[in-house]
């Protein structure tokens, strides 16, 4: 699923299986950050934002102890609660995840992987939003 699958076309049954994964697997279990990283896209999408920061936050604090700290799944997450703070209005909070998903992608994937370039982006963009409002 891309990203923008799962924030304009989200899936009922990945929302409807959230509770039973998490009764099946266990609260620390994978799939169990991947469902809440999702329900988290969703209520984002929704613009519920106080709804999805608890969740990407969750869905980062499983992944990180299940992965460690410098897994490019733990740099997406990073990324997406990036997006989420930045729409929020918090720009700094929000540079600081984008570049720390930027170091974790440069050290863990190719220079020319897609993730990169998207990371570089959004830091970039976010910095530079920064500094337009900071002048304005």
């Amino acid at each position: 699923m891309t990203d923008s699958e799962s924030t304009t076309n989200p899936n009922p049954c990945t929302i409807a299986s959230w509770p039973s994964s998490r009764r099946l697997t266990g609260p620390k279990h994978y799939e169990v950050a991947i469902n809440l990283n999702n329900l988290a896209a969703l209520k984002h999408a929704k613009r519920n934002f106080a709804e999805a920061l608890p969740l990407y936050q969750r869905a980062l604090a499983i992944k990180e102890k299940l992965l460690g700290t410098e897994h490019p799944d733990v740099a997406t997450t990073l990324n997406n609660l990036a997006v989420l703070l930045t729409a929020m209005g918090k720009r700094e909070e929000a540079a600081q995840l984008y570049a720390r998903a930027l170091a974790i992608c440069e050290r863990t994937l190719e220079p020319t992987h897609p993730k990169v370039a998207g990371c570089h982006r959004n830091l970039e963009r976010c910095r530079s939003v920064s500094l337009r409002t900071r002048r304005g």
